[in-house]
């Protein structure tokens, strides 16, 4: 059985799955890989204590967003990561809302169950 250890900060590759409104009232599923770093229950909960719980998302995203894999620019290049990139994702609410509930994923070990 693999020993779990106990590191100061974990980094981990996660998909995000955004929902793109498309004309009509439809949307199309597109996927990517983000790198978060996994924070904990106290550094999350200050953040939503600092921020409200409504609005503790962009905050949360620009702490934890370290990387991506799969993201493209209008060129079809790869986005470069970087501060400025990463507030252009976070600020599109389909991309911040996908990332959010995939950061949340990561933090639990996995898809929560209904």
């Amino acid at each position: 059985m693999p020993e779990f250890i106990l590191i100061a900060e974990r980094l981990v590759w996660w998909p995000v799955t955004v929902s793109v409104p498309l004309d009509g009232g439809g949307v199309e599923q597109q996927d990517f890989e983000a790198r978060f770093a996994l924070i904990g229950d106290n550094a999350y909960q200050a953040l939503v204590k600092a921020h409200g719980a409504l609005q503790v998302d962009k905050p949360l995203l620009r702490r934890v967003l370290r990387d991506w894999r799969g993201v493209k620019d209008s060129s079809h290049e790869d986005l470069p990561v970087g501060d400025g990139t990463r507030d252009a994702l976070i600020d599109i609410t389909c991309v911040r809302l996908a990332l959010t509930k995939a950061y949340l994923e990561a933090e639990r070990g996995g898809p929560a169950k209904n």
